[in-house]
């Protein structure tokens, strides 16, 4: 099996083309940055439809797992331009998919689909309340893949916070320990009951490789988010965060609402991808 992974000078991009590589896949990886040949990556501009269709032609992969895009900010002011890379970058890589006749695509989007809050429950995890631009595009991509599954099976992976190794921004624990590092102290709104899950770098990986080599059964399009199964209020992320970086305090504002749950139920992804 041979494995094209867009995005791959990302975060998640990279270590899933270092994690795959480990487990013994044929991997390569496509990044709008320069590529170090010994790291197996190439560069590529999504936004060139020509560019994507000759690296896939060459390429010649079984599987197209879609990791790239351009992340929500907050400058509202590149808001346009990450809707229109994120569509864009889906575009060209469904038209090349069905074009060179690829198996199958994995597109990774996101839980912000299912809205600012939400627990979601076995028979929900299709529906979406998307509430910012980067959570609409997303949910736009999977309707444009969905829409094309006839030509190209697709499994859509629906991520919440994603932890590894160098992970320096983008979510609550790196947050967490970002202030802990500045002054000692993390501070929680609310009384810290709300509910949050992540899920590790590894554990995402071995769930793309699943999808990858998993047989659809006849069927042409997939989609379950993924969740680790540990669900934790954010008091207890804070009091973890704390013991494990060796000291210091959490403190409530009490003047602050809690935050909201983000929550899915942990069955769903065994129920969907067995």
């Amino acid at each position: 099996m041979r494995i094209l992974i867009t995005g791959a000078g990302g975060f998640i991009g990279r270590h899933l083309l270092s994690g795959l590589k480990e487990s013994g896949v044929s991997v390569f990886g496509a990044t709008r940055t320069p590529a170090a040949p010994q790291e197996g990556l190439m560069a590529c501009d999504l936004g060139s439809f020509q560019a994507f269709d000759e690296l896939v032609e060459g390429v010649a992969p079984d599987v197209i797992v879609h990791a790239a895009g351009s992340l929500l900010g907050t400058d509202p002011s590149l808001a346009v331009e990450g809707y229109f890379n994120n569509l864009l970058s889906t575009v060209n890589v469904t038209r090349a998919a069905v074009k060179r006749r690829v198996g199958r695509v994995i597109f990774l989007s996101t839980h912000m689909v299912y809205g600012d809050t939400y627990h979601v429950r076995a028979g929900q995890e299709e529906g979406g309340a998307p509430a910012n631009w980067y959570a609409r595009g997303k949910y736009l991509c999977e309707h444009l893949l969905r829409d094309h599954s006839e030509f190209v099976e697709t499994i859509v992976l629906r991520l919440p916070s994603v932890l590894g190794r160098e992970k320096k921004r983008g979510d609550l624990v790196v947050d967490m320990i970002r202030a802990l590092r500045e002054n000692g102290t993390i501070t929680i709104f609310g009384q810290g009951q709300s509910r949050r899950q992540f899920v590790d770098m590894r554990d995402l990986t071995a769930v793309v490789r699943h999808c990858a080599e998993r047989d659809m059964g006849g069927r042409r399009f997939l989609l379950s988010p993924v969740a680790g199964p540990e669900i934790r209020t954010i008091q207890e992320i804070g009091e973890t965060v704390v013991k494990v970086c060796g000291g210091g305090k959490v403190v409530f504002d009490s003047d602050r609402r809690d935050s909201p749950d983000h929550l899915i139920e942990p069955d769903i992804l065994r129920a969907k991808l067995g």
